[in-house]
């Protein structure tokens, strides 16, 4: 599954398989877009918390929605923190059923699998709805910013051309 935000790849769901009688989907590997997180205006947790409002906006007979976060972790980050950061946010959207779990795979050493269970219900709506707000702000000011960076930039590379040509 590919995420956009308009014309822009922001990044991919490697693996979204649903169950037999169509009553559960399961979401494994998210994974930034390499022009996103070159940028740093799209977060994981942007594009999980979309996601997941995405399917209970618009496939109601989907009632539990499974999602397991363990990409690889690109910076030598605390893998613990990063795995305790993951679970609260699948707490913060109202999963339950929270599990971290260490990675036994060689290539990736040290790094951890949280998954969750998120059902569809008014009270877990209520949570992913505030947390879809609060990541859409953040997202904003980070594109704003990353906005306001390119522009100086654009700026100083105009000056610099200037001063070199006389």
């Amino acid at each position: 599954m590919h995420l956009y935000d308009g014309e822009t790849h922001v990044g991919t769901i490697g693996a979204v398989t649903v169950s037999p009688g169509g009553h559960e989907v399961h979401l494994d590997r998210f994974v930034p877009s390499a022009i996103a997180m070159r940028h740093g205006w799209v977060s994981r947790k942007i594009v999980l918390v979309e996601v997941v409002a995405f399917l209970a906006e618009h496939f109601a007979t989907v009632p539990t929605i499974r999602v397991s976060l363990n990409s690889p972790i690109e910076s030598h980050d605390d893998f613990l923190k990063v795995a305790r950061d993951r679970a609260q946010l699948l707490h913060q959207i109202g999963a339950q059923q929270i599990d971290i779990v260490p990675s036994l795979a060689p290539s990736n050493r040290g790094n951890f699998t949280v998954a969750g269970v998120w059902k569809l219900n008014p009270q877990n709506l209520k949570a992913l709805n505030a947390a879809l707000r609060h990541e859409r702000e953040a997202h904003r000011s980070r594109r704003a910013a990353a906005g306001t960076f390119r522009g100086g930039l654009a700026k100083l590379s105009a000056r610099i051309r200037r001063l070199l040509s006389g």
